[in-house]
């Protein structure tokens, strides 16, 4: 007779008996490193009625293999809220791209025994315990539950949206552009104008610095005078010093000697 236990506290899991190992896999979908390389894979994420974070973690609807910090490491870097149902093109093409550059840039840092890179919220995800976390750009951490499981997000990138038509989308992509390009111009002319007030200020000082009349030979033949007087009182007090030193040591020679005749 054959006994099986199986302890699943958190009830995330199921234990059933097979004949056949392959009988075990067969409800589960695609390896999601492998999903995640197909191009045309994000159509999958498009406009589900479901909780985005409830998608990456159910091992039967579209991926397996996600488990909770990589969903909350995809979620944070696509900047979406768990709890997001509908996504555009736009967001599905990006949670589609973070899903494989994670998973990609995790199995290569394991396999070469390094760490995650340092910006990842993977090394903050486990404080929830402390009063203030912050990610790697100091911005606050918070702890909330999604789907059943703990979820840190960061809720200045992290905002729960109402769904957007696809034209929406597009033009929100559109006009977001335009403002990081308006940001940038505006930015490089304020430091040429910045630059440009510098520039009569330079001039300005050196207009009103006054010009330096040429010493006359008299004055420079002072100068050097008393320059040697200088270095010669210098060199007189170190040879007086050295004399001093020179004696103080035969002093300290002698008298042990004395001592040693007495």
């Amino acid at each position: 007779m054959v006994e099986a236990c199986f302890s699943d506290p958190r009830k995330f899991g199921s234990a059933f008996l097979s004949e056949r190992l392959e009988e075990g896999f067969g409800p589960l979908a695609v390896d999601a490193l492998e999903f995640a390389k197909d191009e045309d894979g994000h159509v999958q994420w498009e406009n589900q009625r479901l909780r985005i974070k409830t998608l990456l973690l159910d091992q039967n609807r579209i991926v397996s293999g996600v488990g909770n910090w990589i969903a909350d490491e995809v979620l944070y870097q696509s900047e979406m809220h768990p709890d997001q149902t509908h996504l555009t093109k736009t967001q599905a093409r990006r949670l589609h791209s973070k899903l494989d550059t994670i998973l990609t840039t995790a199995v290569d840092c394991l396999d070469e025994h390094k760490d995650f890179p340092e910006e990842w919220l993977f090394h903050v995800r486990w404080s929830k315990r402390k009063k203030k976390v912050m990610d790697f750009h100091n911005r606050p951490v918070q702890f909330v539950t999604s789907s059943g499981r703990t979820s840190a997000i960061v809720p200045a990138i992290q905002r729960l949206c109402p769904k957007e038509s696809e034209d929406g989308d597009e033009e929100k992509e559109e006009k977001h552009e335009e403002e990081n390009k308006g940001s940038k111009r505006k930015t490089k002319k304020e430091a040429d104008e910045r630059v440009e007030k510098k520039e009569p200020k330079q001039n300005k000082r050196r207009k009103a610095a006054p010009k330096q009349e040429p010493e006359s030979d008299a004055e420079s033949q002072r100068k050097r005078r008393q320059a040697i007087r200088r270095a010669v009182k210098q060199r007189l007090e170190e040879e007086e010093e050295e004399e001093e030193g020179s004696i103080s040591e035969k002093a300290k020679a002698s008298g042990p000697a004395r001592a040693t005749e007495q």
